[in-house]
């Protein structure tokens, strides 16, 4: 298969987002992956309106994907660390998600790594304040998506290069 291995793709569909009478059932997608080792993903098909839409690409399969990417890459990334870089892929995607994948990141932050997330959010949130010249956190909402996808992925790049330093 020169290097690339099956990914699987898990997503639990609920009676209720079905309307059927039943429990839930399962559906199992195969994505080819470019990655050399096995992804096993599980997503709960309700908490997302489209499969083929941008907030399931972005969202999920962005972010989990640059966590397999990172931790088959390094060994001793921090919860947080792991979460700023895939929140940072995140937003180099976004574009009509963009204003609420943003909007979560700015009302959910913590000074505190032990709330990965939060954490890795305000992190993120104070970087892109300090790349793009911005005092606060909602002025983010008014850029261009562009400047943001150029920005997060510069950010980044950055982090890269600083790890493999």
């Amino acid at each position: 298969m020169s290097g690339q291995s099956s990914c699987l793709l898990l997503l639990i569909v609920s009676s209720k987002a079905t309307g059927a009478d039943h429990s839930p059932s399962l559906l199992t997608l195969r994505y080819r992956s470019p990655l050399p080792l096995p992804i096993d993903l599980f997503a709960v098909v309700p908490l997302y309106d489209d499969l083929h839409g941008e907030e399931f690409r972005v969202t999920f399969l962005g972010h989990e994907t640059q966590h397999f990417l990172d931790l088959d890459e390094y060994d001793s990334l921090e919860s947080w660390e792991l979460e700023y870089r895939a929140k940072l892929i995140e937003l180099s995607m976004a574009k009509e998600t963009l204003a609420n994948v943003l909007q979560k990141f700015v009302e959910d932050q913590r000074d505190d790594p032990s709330y990965p997330h939060s954490y890795a959010n305000q992190k993120l949130i104070g970087d892109l304040l300090a790349k793009l010249q911005l005092s606060e956190p909602q002025r983010l909402l008014e850029v261009d998506y562009t400047v943001i996808n150029h920005t997060a992925f510069a950010l980044f790049e950055a982090d890269n290069a600083a790890r493999n330093d």
